[in-house]
């Protein structure tokens, strides 16, 4: 940090909670009198195969704490505490949501519109935002969706529509358990998709009680985009 340009991982250890990793792994480049403008950020992740990491820790080292690594090139072991990622309540924006419940077809419409107020990225500038949209049942994912990407802009205008059909044997009283998660994400041909932010619209939000309440009737509503955890 703070470029991000160097990222490393380790291999994965399975089945334990302690695990003993001895890798060593080289960053090149950062001259002496830049050292203490940078710090080391260590993430420790839970591999999933079939969907994102789990998150269990991490820690910020400033490598200009000690004197000892920037003047007397000596090799120097810390111990690091391990910290949960603080959650967020930072706005990154806002998206306006159309949503629809078809008894008939027990089916959801789900529109995402446009989006205003996203934030620019301090290095690059405007971002090229699209969107990952998903259905989840109690709390799992059943179906996704993702919209195009729009070019440059922090105000990006969608008018996307999807239909997420609820599985055979759901009924209307399974609608309480299903939810919806919007992921903002900047497109990036370069390197990983950037995660800009989140929108969760629960089970209990008013606005999808409100769709379920009147079959067919399609109800917008604006949504603030958090910070992603």
């Amino acid at each position: 940090m703070p470029e991000n340009q160097h990222r490393m991982k380790t291999r994965v250890l399975k089945g334990t909670q302690n695990p003993y990793f001895d890798e060593i792994f080289t960053v090149y480049g950062i001259a002496a009198n830049k050292l203490r403008e940078h710090s080391l950020h260590l993430a420790v992740l839970g591999f999933d195969r079939y969907s994102r990491d789990t998150i269990l820790g991490e820690s910020i080292y400033t490598l200009g704490t000690t004197d000892d690594l920037i003047n007397n090139n000596e090799k120097r072991s810390v111990t690091l505490p391990l910290r949960g990622r603080d959650e967020i309540s930072e706005t990154r924006g806002e998206c306006l949501v159309s949503m629809a419940y078809n008894r008939q077809s027990n089916s959801i419409n789900f529109a995402l519109m446009k989006m205003k107020d996203l934030p620019r990225d301090s290095t690059v500038g405007l971002a090229d935002p699209y969107a990952k949209i998903y259905m989840l049942y109690n709390g799992q994912r059943m179906a996704r969706h993702k919209t195009a990407t729009k070019k440059k802009t922090t105000d990006p205008t969608f008018n996307e529509s999807f239909a997420f059909e609820l599985p055979a044997g759901h009924t209307t009283h399974d609608l309480d358990k299903i939810s919806f998660q919007i992921l903002v994400l900047n497109k990036d041909g370069v390197t990983r998709n950037e995660i800009i932010g989140q929108v969760n619209v629960d089970a209990d939000s008013e606005q999808w009680v409100s769709c379920r309440s009147q079959s067919g009737k399609q109800i917008a509503e604006w949504h603030r985009i958090m910070k992603y955890v």
